[in-house]
């Protein structure tokens, strides 16, 4: 007796490899010290210290200004690695407040800094923070 042995065809099948986001890649977002109004003049920044998302006599003040003028953005950067979000307020000499995202940063002189969200060089189609510029995004 001969072994026999039967073949069957199998059609082809190509195997695809899709490319699967990295979770561990680094995205870095980039905010300048602009304040609201077009970087208009502010005399006070404050804390949302029990982050309600208004200025309120819960929140701390971190900065009083006793110039006769009061202060304006001075174009510092600041990289961070979470999408930045209104943490803090200004307010003008009329006690009008308006919400901005504050940072520190050690450049010299002045180490508190606040970003106006809602300016377009802090913003791309007025919604997302400007692109991450870290060399691993994705």
């Amino acid at each position: 007796m001969m072994n026999e042995t039967k073949r069957t065809w199998v059609r082809p099948q190509a195997n695809v490899q899709t490319f699967q986001m990295n979770d561990y890649v680094s995205a870095c977002y980039e905010v300048t010290c602009i304040t609201p109004r077009n970087n208009a003049e502010f005399k006070e920044i404050y804390s949302d210290s029990n982050g309600d998302g208004q200025l309120d006599w819960g929140d701390e003040l971190l900065y009083s200004s006793d110039l006769l003028g009061g202060f304006h953005g001075d174009n510092v950067k600041e990289r961070t690695q979470t999408y930045p979000s209104n943490n803090g307020f200004v307010v003008d000499g009329w006690g009008n407040s308006f919400p901005v995202y504050v940072f520190y940063k050690n450049d010299g002189e002045s180490s508190i800094h606040v970003a106006d969200l809602t300016n377009r060089k802090n913003t791309q189609a007025g919604a997302n923070i400007a692109t991450p510029r870290h060399p691993n995004r994705s």
